[in-house]
């Protein structure tokens, strides 16, 4: 009978000592699990960073390309009028030049131009038409003003050709670099949008919603709701 008390008070001892073990295992897996949570929460973090910089970068990169081959073609303008054959030639060549400097002095005409542009499939025509205008109108205090919708603009010509990415790197930049602009709204619902197209659908009800409680009153705030 001793025998058998002293055998189940040590099996008592032992299932303690179990129990303890597994909490204190338990406890480390949950310190184990916590910090895996952190690790993946950092990578997301990481990996959401290098989208947006990348997204960025290539948006950097496409208006650079564009830019150059737009400078490029302005002295190709010149070259056109300095090497025309026949004065009938020099003489179309020097009225087209003329009728391209009044459209680019006139940032109304040209935004109308563009949005013809676009609904008639000639996106990218549209895009340099406004990058064109960005570029005659560096350093003009007046026109920093328009550089919203310029900004918008371009942004739409990458959407009208299904470029989902490059739209959204110009969209954000309405939104970054100029909150003031009356085409923020139209830029953050279209922002959502192209979520949606590259099926983010977390990430679009988060522009969505900024949309509606931040600007109630803007044209786009219903079609937003509709798309919440």
């Amino acid at each position: 009978r001793g025998n058998i008390q002293a055998m189940d008070a040590y099996t008592e001892r032992a299932v303690q000592f179990v129990r303890k073990a597994a909490r204190r295992n338990d406890a480390d897996l949950g310190v184990q699990l916590d910090t895996m949570m952190q690790d993946v929460a950092r990578m997301k973090g990481t990996v959401e960073s290098f989208n947006e910089r990348m997204s960025g970068l290539e948006a950097s990169t496409s208006k650079t390309q564009e830019e150059v081959n737009l400078r490029f073609a302005g002295l190709d303008e010149k070259q056109k009028i300095t090497q025309a054959v026949s004065e009938e030639d020099k003489k179309r060549a020097q009225e087209e030049a003329d009728r391209r400097d009044r459209l680019l002095n006139d940032p109304v005409s040209v935004f109308a131009e563009a949005r013809k542009m676009i609904n008639s499939g000639k996106a990218a025509d549209a895009r340099k038409l406004v990058r064109e205008l960005i570029l005659r109108k560096e350093g003009d205090k007046p026109f920093k003003k328009r550089m919203g919708e310029a900004q918008f603009l371009l942004g739409e010509t990458y959407y009208a050709e299904g470029n989902w990415q490059q739209a959204a790197a110009e969209y954000n930049t309405v939104r970054k670099s100029y909150p003031e602009s009356d085409h923020v709204p139209d830029a953050l619902f279209q922002l959502g949008m192209c979520f949606e197209k590259l099926k983010l659908m977390e990430d679009a009800k988060l522009f969505y919603q900024t949309v509606v409680q931040k600007h109630p009153k803007s044209e786009v705030a219903k079609e937003a709701k509709k798309r919440l």
